[in-house]
């Protein structure tokens, strides 16, 4: 049996926001593209990051109504974020847990949607732009990788 005092720290799981996702292709904002391109080069291969289905469903939907990115292309980019960052599911318990959240803190429901998938898969950091948004969630870390 190994030591504890040799064990490696494990990493903790991170979600990648929608708002995250969109930078990192869009060019339109083109500081916050290339912020978003050097964080995505510095972990693209670790393996504690995860988009949820909901995060793509929010990717699609800002891209085709915000940028003028071609549906192909999105199409392609949901792809390469499915097969970079492990994805992760929402589930009828998470409807749930989220109405409790969004009813008992006072949240939006979308923002509880995603804490309470979050949560039900051990994911405790988010990475996002609006992480005034999740700070109210006291189980989970709002952090700006584009700071």
């Amino acid at each position: 049996m190994e030591n504890s005092s040799e064990r490696k720290p494990t990493q903790d799981k991170m979600l990648v926001d929608s708002c995250i996702l969109v930078y990192l292709v869009d060019k339109t904002e083109k500081g916050k593209h290339e912020k978003a391109r050097q964080w995505f080069e510095t972990i693209r291969w670790e393996k504690n990051y995860f988009v949820s289905i909901q995060n793509l469903r929010e990717y699609a939907n800002i891209s085709l109504r915000k940028t003028a990115l071609p549906a192909g292309e999105i199409v392609e980019n949901i792809s390469l974020f499915s097969e970079t960052f492990n994805t992760v599911f929402d589930r009828v318990e998470d409807i749930t847990a989220a109405i409790g959240l969004a009813g008992t803190r006072g949240k939006l429901f979308w923002d509880a949607m995603l804490a309470a998938t979050m949560q039900r898969h051990g994911i405790n950091t988010i990475l996002t732009e609006n992480t005034k948004d999740f700070k109210k969630f006291k189980e989970i870390k709002a952090t700006n990788p584009l700071e």
